[in-house]
C-alpha cells in the first residue's frame, strides 16, 4: 500500500490544497487534523487554508498551513454576508498567490462558490467535501432574519452558490450512499465519491478490559445538547425507563443551546441522582465515558457519520441510533448496533430496555462493532479510499465507485 502512495506522490507530483472552515470547532479541529493526516502521505506538499486550529500531534512535515480567521459574532445580516464575501475573496486571494504549489483544490462546503471558481480558473482538479448543504439548514437558521424574509431569502442564495460550485466540480466527496439522497445530490451522482468518511485512531479508541457491556455503569448521551441531536425525546425517555428499571444510571456529555433546558428538567423530575450531566468532556476524554457505558444513544433528526457513533463503537460499546445520515450503512441492526425505529420517548424507552434485559445481544453486538470498525474504519482504509478518489481526479476525473 506505501509502494502505492508513494507512487502517486512522487511521480505525478500530486499536491493538494486544502480549503477548510474558517471557523473550527473542536469537531471540526479533529475532522480536518484526521484528514490531514490521510492525505499527507498521498502527496508531495499539502497546503491547508482555515482557521485556527489545534492538532494533537505535530503535523507531517509536508504541509503548510495558512490561517485566514473567520467569526461567529450575532452581528446583522447584511453585516454578515459583507464578511463571508470579503474572507471567502480572502481565500481566493490565497490560492491565487500559492498557485503553483498544488493542482487539486479540495474544499469544504458545497455553498463556497468563490474559492471553487477561483480554483478552476487557475486550471486546478477541484473536489468538494460536502458535509450537510446550507440551503437545507438555512430555513430555521434565518427564520427571523430580515423581518421573516431571511427563510426564504437565504436559502435560495445558498441554493445558487451550492449549484455553481457541485456544477464546476471535478468530484463531490460524502461519507456515505445515504448522504446522496439526504443531501439532495442525485443529478450530480454520476461524479459523487460516497466513500468520504474519515477513521477512527484505534490507538486511543478501544474496549475496555472488561469487555462485558451488561457490567458497564451507565447509559449515555453523547453529542451537542440542540434539537437536531434528539436529547429532548432522549431526557423524556429517561423517567419511563426508570419506573421500569430504577436501578439504571446515566450519562449526558455535550453543550448546546439546550444546556439550561436539560439542567431545568433534570432538576424539576428530580433526576440529579440519575442523570451525570458533565457538559464538555475534551475529545481525549472521551474513551473514557464509552467504557463506562452499556449503551450509547443517538435519536438524531439529522447526521452524517457521526464521529461518536464510530468512536463509541470501537470501545465496544453497543450504539442505539435513529436511521438517518450514514447511519444505516454502519449498523446493521441486531449486529453491529440496533435501529431506533421511533424517537417517541415511550418508544427510545421500550428499546432501551429491552436491550438492556438482552444480555446475549447486548454482548454480540459490542464485539462485532468492535470488529466494525477495526475492518471499515481504520486509517490505512480511510487512506486507501482517499488514494483512490485522488487518482480517478488526478488521472482522468472519472467516477469510481468503490
Amino acid at each position: 500500500m506505501e509502494k502505492d502512495h508513494r507512487s502517486l506522490r512522487v511521480e505525478n507530483k500530486l499536491n493538494i490544497a486544502i480549503v477548510g472552515n474558517p471557523v473550527n470547532t473542536l469537531g471540526r479541529d479533529i475532522f480536518l487534523c484526521k484528514f490531514i493526516n490521510i492525505l499527507a502521505p498521498l502527496a508531495s506538499k499539502v497546503l491547508v487554508l482555515a482557521g485556527k486550529f489545534k492538532c494533537k500531534n505535530p503535523l507531517p512535515s509536508n504541509v503548510t498551513v495558512i490561517t485566514i480567521q473567520g467569526d461567529e459574532l450575532q452581528e446583522p445580516l447584511i453585516v454578515r454576508i459583507f464578511k463571508y464575501l470579503l474572507r471567502e475573496l480572502k481565500y481566493s486571494f490565497a490560492l491565487v498567490r500559492n498557485a503553483s504549489t498544488f493542482n487539486v483544490v479540495i474544499v469544504f462546503g458545497a455553498e463556497r462558490f468563490i474559492p471553487v471558481i477561483t480554483s478552476k480558473l487557475l486550471g486546478k482538479k477541484v473536489l468538494l467535501h460536502v458535509g450537510g448543504r446550507f440551503s437545507l439548514h438555512a430555513p430555521s437558521i434565518y427564520k427571523n432574519s430580515l423581518m421573516g424574509l431571511g427563510k426564504y431569502i437565504m436559502p435560495a442564495i445558498g441554493q445558487i452558490e451550492e449549484k455553481i460550485s457541485l456544477s464546476l466540480a471535478d468530484g463531490i466527496i460524502v461519507e456515505s450512499r445515504a448522504a446522496i439522497k439526504n443531501l439532495r445530490l442525485e443529478r450530480y451522482q454520476a461524479k459523487v465519491f460516497p466513500y468520504g468518511a474519515t477513521y477512527v485512531d484505534t490507538t486511543i479508541f478501544y474496549p475496555p478490559p472488561e469487555k462485558d457491556p451488561t457490567k458497564r455503569p451507565y447509559i449515555g448521551f453523547v453529542g451537542r445538547l440542540s434539537s437536531e441531536k434528539g436529547i429532548i425525546e432522549f431526557l423524556k425517555s429517561i423517567p419511563i425507563i426508570l419506573n421500569a428499571r430504577p436501578d439504571l444510571k446515566f450519562i449526558i456529555v455535550g453543550d448546546g443551546p439546550l444546556r439550561n433546558y436539560v439542567e431545568s428538567f433534570i432538576k424539576r423530575n428530580n433526576l440529579s441522582s440519575k442523570i451525570l450531566l458533565l457538559g464538555f468532556v475534551p475529545h481525549e476524554k472521551l474513551p473514557h465515558i464509552y467504557r463506562k457505558l452499556k449503551l450509547l444513544v443517538l435519536p438524531s433528526y439529522s447526521e452524517g457519520v457521526p464521529n461518536v457513533l464510530l468512536e463509541a463503537m470501537a470501545c465496544g460499546t453497543p450504539v442505539l441510533a435513529s436511521p438517518v445520515g450514514g447511519i444505516p450503512s454502519i449498523i446493521i441492526n441486531g449486529k453491529t448496533g440496533i435501529i431506533l425505529k421511533s424517537r417517541k420517548p415511550s418508544d427510545i424507552a421500550k428499546t432501551i430496555i429491552n436491550m438492556i434485559i438482552n444480555h446475549t445481544l447486548l454482548k454480540s453486538v459490542s464485539i462485532e462493532c468492535y470488529k466494525y470498525i477495526l475492518n471499515h474504519f481504520s486509517l490505512e482504509s480511510a487512506r486507501k479510499r482517499y488514494d483512490k478518489i485522488l487518482r480517478k481526479v488526478f488521472y482522468d476525473n472519472k467516477t469510481y465507485l468503490y
